[in-house]
């Protein structure tokens, strides 16, 4: 989802059944299943839809997101849901992959 050049796509505010816990800056979830947005700038259609995440793929989520913290990364409400690391992403720019 998103351009062919990766600069938007789905983000943290999409995930209407999560917030960011203030005290430690991690992405907690309130609701399982957790319901994501799909805003009409990334749908295809240009159409608002929405889809759930279950528990496996909230864990999955949740431990991608706990690292990108651990890095030293501060998420916000803005954040990329899934991005590419600095090291990936000059690679991905190099080989055009």
């Amino acid at each position: 989802m998103g351009n062919y050049q990766a600069t938007d796509g789905l983000r943290i505010r999409d995930i209407v059944d999560a917030r960011i816990e203030s005290a430690t800056g991690i992405l907690v979830f309130d609701r399982v299943p957790a319901r994501i947005v799909v805003r009409p700038g990334l749908s295809k259609m240009g159409h608002t839809y929405f889809f759930f995440l279950g528990p496996e793929a909230i864990g999955y989520l949740d431990g991608y997101m706990r690292a990108r913290v651990a890095a030293g990364e501060r998420l916000t409400a803005d954040s990329a849901l899934i991005t590419l690391t600095p090291e990936r992403l000059g690679l991905y720019r190099e080989t055009g992959k």
